[in-house]
């Protein structure tokens, strides 16, 4: 699997090049001649074809298909390939700030580079906005794209867009809007309570942000008892399950924390949430056997673990009979819909 991370160091062109060959993600060209507007016209549609699959990609020139050191790549001019120049060549034929990030790296005498091109970050696909066409040597006209055309990158080859990919599409423009809402309105929410005066020290809760932060993120919100913002965490981060089946762990995580902070609060509405997730998944979807066992999983496990806890004492709330009795139904419920 190709992580598209905006990085074009050595290490990334290594990574890029024992990967196993091409895909969606990943272009490899023996070389590149801008002075021929077929090659130049050939890497512009390539670039924003990248750019139209979430979330980008990279293309490596100077190698073959498999990834080896190519020798027609010797005579490349290799100043051709600089970031801006790239940049300035793919935006001649589009109305959208796509930008190519590119590296040159020597290894065994072998000169390499390799070109990130990363997606809008609003998810939405470019259209040429003009006509990409030159003359053969025959004198024949080559269109390459025409202005209006949408390609995206399939597999090793760039394809128009189908009807039936739209709604991947739009659910990947939606999933980015709402990440982006998502951030602006906790830092809107910490900006006033700071303002007021009240608790505003605490760092930020949002979906997507690194393991680290996450955690400072989390102890933080905990030891202060910030069970507002904890509150509005897990509305998002159960939000973020219909897309991003991942986000159950982020649930459980939180469940977890409140377990080891004995807030009973933040508790039963982490585990509220799982529950609401494992209830709307859809069993008509092909992810719902994936997503019932790990949703359901997690509720359990957090279930079980609350009464034996090391950090619980007998005087904790989470050991109160309500919470018990809470989860007792919970696990009932699931016991009698879980496979197997």
């Amino acid at each position: 699997m190709i992580v598209v991370d905006g990085r074009t160091d050595r290490e990334k062109l290594f990574e890029l090049l024992k990967s196993g060959g091409e895909c969606s993600e990943l272009d490899f060209k023996e070389t590149l001649d801008f002075s021929k507007k077929i090659d130049e016209l050939d890497f512009v549609k390539d670039a924003v074809s990248m750019c139209n699959r979430y979330p980008g990609g990279y293309i490596v020139i100077g190698v073959d298909d498999d990834g080896n050191p190519s020798a027609r790549a010797e005579d490349t001019n290799w100043t051709q390939f600089d970031g801006a120049v790239l940049t300035d060549k793919i935006r001649k034929y589009v109305q959208a700030p796509l930008t190519a990030i590119s590296q040159l790296h020597e290894v065994d005498r072998h000169t390499y580079c390799l070109v990130c091109l990363l997606s809008l970050e609003d998810g939405l696909l470019v259209p040429f906005s003009k006509l990409g066409q030159t003359v053969d040597g025959k004198g024949r006209q080559i269109v390459v794209f025409r202005e209006g055309e949408i390609v995206r990158r399939d597999g090793a080859q760039n394809r128009p867009i189908e009807y039936t990919q739209w709604a991947e599409i739009l659910k990947q423009h939606d999933a980015c809007v709402r990440k982006d809402e998502s951030k602006r309105m906790d830092i809107l929410v910490d900006n006033i309570i700071a303002v007021l005066g009240e608790k505003g020290k605490t760092p930020p809760l949002v979906y997507g942000m690194d393991e680290e932060a996450l955690v400072h993120s989390l102890e933080a919100c905990f030891e202060q008892k910030e069970n507002e913002k904890l509150s509005r965490f897990i509305f998002q981060v159960a939000a973020e399950f219909h897309d991003d089946a991942d986000a159950i762990n982020g649930l459980a995580g939180i469940g977890a924390y409140a377990l080891s902070y004995c807030n009973d609060a933040i508790f039963e509405k982490a585990a509220d949430a799982l529950y609401d997730c494992y209830a709307a998944i859809d069993d008509s979807k092909a992810d719902s056997a994936s997503k019932k066992p790990s949703c359901g999983g997690c509720l359990l496990r957090i279930g079980r673990t609350a009464g034996s806890h090391e950090k619980m004492g007998p005087n904790c709330p989470l050991r109160q009979p309500s919470i018990s009795i809470s989860f007792a139904l919970h696990i009932c419920i699931l016991d009698t819909r879980l496979p197997g």
